[in-house]
């Protein structure tokens, strides 16, 4: 249960101990002759000019350099960098008894970024849904702790092994949501049917989407 706590500030009263017009402030008592000691006389003296601060004894902390004093060695092209860590795509084995492989190329593209391998992202095959009629309904649901899942290699290629057969849709995790791969190429989402028992090879699909 949320608790509220209230901080309550105490402020004390500050007594005023003044005069009023019916009791007359007491004088202080003026000490007398006696009981002053004696003061001697000092001859004016011109005032003393303030005492410099040396620097040495505050020492300013020291100034970086500028960052041309201290070259250092050229940051790496960071894409170039991460495609040189992604594995090649290795051959997959016959699928388990009952269960089917998947496996394909995807590209991207744009008006700005020319044709290039979709490299090092993260794949889910959703599973598309059918009505009561038998045809496929535009739903497709994905969850991605359970769903089939893959990475791309530098070349873009992708491999789902093992997967349940069915229909399913290709999806493409991007940082911010997830992304039904829509192919250029035939102004379609990716839509592949897994068959238990044999290796599916879906055609090129070219996807535009953005880092």
């Amino acid at each position: 249960m949320r608790r509220t706590i209230c901080l309550i500030a105490l402020v004390g009263a500050v007594l005023l101990i003044g005069c009023s017009a019916g009791n007359p402030p007491t004088p202080l008592a003026t000490p007398t002759t006696e009981t002053l000691a004696p003061t001697a006389t000092a001859t004016p003296e011109s005032p003393a000019a303030p005492e410099e601060t040396s620097e040495e004894a505050y020492p300013a902390p020291p100034y970086p350099a500028p960052l041309e004093a201290y070259p250092g060695a050229e940051a790496p092209d960071t894409r170039e960098a991460m495609l040189a860590l992604l594995p090649t795509l290795a051959p997959l084995e016959a699928p388990a008894p009952g269960k089917g492989h998947l496996t394909g190329q995807i590209m991207r593209e744009s008006d700005i970024r020319p044709r290039e391998p979709l490299a090092g992202w993260p794949l889910y095959l959703a599973e598309v849904h059918r009505n009561v009629s038998g045809q496929i309904a535009p739903i497709a649901s994905v969850v991605e702790e359970t769903a089939p899942s893959a990475i791309t290699d530098r070349d873009g290629r992708y491999a789902f092994a093992n997967v349940e057969p069915g229909l399913y849709a290709l999806v493409i995790k991007h940082p911010l949501t997830l992304v039904l791969a829509r192919d250029l190429l035939t102004d379609q989402d990716v839509v592949v049917e897994i068959i238990a028992g044999q290796v599916t090879e879906e055609p090129l699909v070219v996807v535009t989407i953005s880092d």
